[in-house]
């Protein structure tokens, strides 16, 4: 019988090899879950990017669904006092301001359910200021657009850009009513509708689109956006929102009409 002391051991060779093996494969495993936990790290900031993103795009939505063709009362001196109503609307390519019957993002009862908002890409101020950001105004105020509560949205978005449908048939429509013959014209998509800001008569109208810029909203606006995911820019649209309440009323269309 031979005794346990004449059994045959590793060799350091044998040893080293294994022990190298071994190292070998515990830093493969490692590097492989350093790969994943990066991966899924970066699958979570885009992800919680883009729902920031969605959302941001779902508040801008209902409140240009639900905005409102609201009009206020201005006065100018000029040898004697006279008073105008302007709409409250000024559309430009980078941002866009208007009045909304959308509920606000605290829940607040806001001034008689209407809120003044604008939106736009922060690019001044703090670091937390940055970004896509809205502006939450009184509508009653001297300065409904220029004064408020600055709210940040989504501080990945880098650029904006807006364009507004001109759709002429609604007129054409009115005088359809008053039993005039028209025919239907194609529409277009403009830079800028603005009926609010004093530059605005700067701007490249013709006459039948700066008539229907002074009384009426936009059909539709078309919104592009520029994302930064991860120090990747990402263009999302554009995407076309539908104005539901363009004029007040049927009736204060036609009387507009026949006021010409």
């Amino acid at each position: 019988m031979r005794s346990a002391f004449n059994r045959r051991g590793f060799t350091l060779l044998e040893l080293l090899i294994a022990s190298t093996i071994t190292v070998i494969i515990v830093a493969i495993i490692l590097a492989s879950f350093q790969v994943a936990s990066k991966a899924w790290a970066t699958g979570q900031r885009r992800g919680d990017s883009a729902q920031r993103t969605r959302v941001a795009l779902s508040q801008m939505f209902e409140d240009l669904k639900s905005s409102y063709p609201f009009k206020v009362r201005m006065f100018e001196q000029g040898g004697k006092v006279r008073s105008t109503q302007v709409l409250l609307f000024s559309g430009q390519h980078d941002s866009i301001s208007f009045v909304t019957k959308e509920a606000g993002l605290t829940g607040e009862e806001s001034s008689f359910g209407l809120r003044a908002v604008t939106y736009f890409v922060n690019e001044s101020g703090s670091e937390d200021e940055k970004g896509l950001v809205m502006r939450e105004g009184n509508p009653f105020s001297e300065k409904p657009f220029e004064e408020g509560v600055l709210y940040r949205l989504d501080p990945d978005v880098t650029s904006m850009s807006f364009r507004y449908f001109y759709d002429p048939n609604i007129r054409i429509r009115f005088e359809r009513v008053l039993q005039n013959d028209s025919t239907l014209e194609p529409g277009e998509w403009l830079d800028t509708w603005d009926s609010f800001s004093e530059t605005s008569s700067d701007m490249a109208y013709s006459v039948e689109q700066s008539k229907e810029i002074e009384r009426y909203l936009p059909k539709s606006v078309e919104i592009t956006m520029t994302v930064d995911r991860d120090g990747e820019e990402e263009t999302l649209g554009p995407f076309v929102v539908p104005i539901l309440n363009r004029q007040i009323s049927l009736a204060s269309g036609l009387a507009e009409v026949q006021e010409q």
